[in-house]
């Protein structure tokens, strides 16, 4: 028996963006429509609501469903070291040349699942240098910062995992960073405790903080129409100190950016950028 699949009008799902900016303060009008329309999709049929006014009344009056409702419509990151020329890349011509007499702080925004921070902890570790860094981690959905914590990944993704980390070509084997039991495997807590999460909205004024040696931004801004990404490349611009360097997923542009003659290119293909006025 075939499941049925419902699906939303573009009125329907204008109003749900609306009440959802009403009631938490959470702007989703610049996000592009066809890919977070059918997100929201995917939560209407999941919670297999009869209609789209009793989604409505579910997220006004319920806190925690809507940061599941954020939980489901992020964009996640697949896997570990995923597009290892660009951690290559990172290694030789950024974090190789940070000098051991001041501290190293790295951002990495709107984040939304554990991979991309797992492979940046190990990278650090194994060039000695994660003593040296103060690494914040945000988002606003708070289920995604207590499932990061947990160090959980399921089993099944370890395979692409190490496969991407030999890759890379990492010091060790990838299992020397987790506990693996049947259907899970565990990140390495002590690595995890150097990050500083952060409950936090990318697009507030307010920051968790400036003056940024490195912020990795990969792949949120394909999710973005025009004038959101122009927004979310002030806002980095201005948290990098001079000399800081920005990465950008390389499906990613910053072309037509009032900024982007203020950035040097380091590396062409894995979209690496180095702040220089």
């Amino acid at each position: 028996m075939f499941e049925i699949v419902k699906n939303i009008t573009f009125t329907e799902y204008k109003e749900i963006i609306n009440i959802i900016k009403t009631t938490y303060n959470v702007d989703f009008v610049n996000y592009a429509t066809a890919s977070l329309k059918r997100r929201v999709e995917r939560v209407y049929n999941l919670y297999n609501f009869k209609n789209v006014e009793e989604m409505l009344a579910k997220i006004k009056a319920d806190e925690e469903f809507f940061d599941a409702f954020l939980k489901e419509t992020s964009v996640p990151t697949t896997e570990m070291f995923r597009d290892p020329q660009m951690w290559i890349d990172l290694k030789e011509k950024v974090l190789s040349k940070i000098s051991p007499r001041s501290e190293y702080k790295i951002w990495v925004p709107e984040i939304t699942t554990d991979e991309e921070l797992f492979t940046l902890l190990i990278v650090l570790y194994e060039m000695q240098i994660l003593g040296l860094t103060k690494i914040y981690a945000s988002t606003n959905i708070q289920q995604n910062i207590e499932k990061i914590k947990t160090g959980v990944l399921d089993i099944k993704k370890m395979e692409t995992n190490s496969a991407n980390y030999t890759r890379h070509n990492g010091d060790y084997q990838l299992s020397k960073y987790f506990d693996l039991e049947e259907k899970r495997a565990i990140f390495d807590q002590v690595l995890l405790s150097k990050v500083e999460f952060k409950f936090n909205n990318f697009f507030d004024i307010n920051h968790i903080d400036s003056g940024f040696n490195l912020i990795l931004f990969r792949n949120r801004m394909l999710y973005y129409n025009p004038n959101l990404q122009n927004k979310a490349l002030d806002i980095v611009y201005n948290s990098l100190q001079l000399n800081g360097h920005l990465i950008i997923g390389i499906n990613e542009t910053m072309d037509g950016s009032v900024h982007q003659t203020k950035y040097s290119l380091i590396s062409k293909t894995e979209n690496i950028f180095k702040k220089i006025r």
